[in-house]
């Protein structure tokens, strides 16, 4: 697709215990590799892809069941392997924020300037994002439109929920066709 369309982006949709995929990477390197393994061989491949032909590549995986007890949400979540850290730029994983964290946040919000009511819905657990200059580990707290697909970002919080100040993206020469 990049060499005949040009495309500078795609979607891996998405890294699991698929019967083919483990087959084919079992003849590759013999019968005893694991699952996480071959979790960590398709993101290895994926991030040579990448590289190979400079493109943006997204993929998701599943998790494993932590991210319902953890405070805080990491890689320890992934399911499989958390080796494929390993290759990621940005890792993050979407939740829906607990009861308990949004009354813990609500002082954040309640008397917001933003001149209209905030709903969360959604929270982005960032675990990893190379070269970013906003710590470790971020909390995105949104809200999704269910209808359309919309994300509104709200604001942003380290793991301890003490708010980080982002600053604003803006996009020079932007063509949109």
């Amino acid at each position: 697709m990049v060499l005949q369309y040009g495309c500078t982006y795609g979607v891996f949709d998405y890294i699991f215990d698929n019967t083919y995929c483990m087959a084919e990477y079992r003849t590759k390197v013999g019968n005893s590799a694991r699952q996480d393994m071959m979790f960590l061989a398709v993101a290895t491949e994926l991030k040579d892809i990448a590289e190979e032909f400079d493109v943006g590549l997204m993929t998701m995986t599943q998790l494993n069941g932590k991210e319902k007890t953890l405070d805080v949400i990491d890689e320890s979540c992934i399911f499989g392997s958390t080796q494929m850290k390993n290759k990621l730029d940005i890792g993050m994983i979407t939740m829906i924020p607990k009861k308990k964290e949004l009354e813990l946040l609500a002082p954040l919000y309640e008397d917001n300037k933003f001149g209209k009511k905030i709903d969360i819905n959604m929270v982005t657990n960032v675990y990893k994002a190379r070269y970013n200059r906003y710590g470790k580990a971020l909390r995105i707290w949104q809200h999704l439109n269910r209808s359309t697909g919309r994300v509104e970002d709200y604001f942003c919080t380290d793991v301890d929920n003490e708010p980080v100040q982002i600053d604003r993206t803006v996009l020079d020469n932007l063509n949109l066709i």
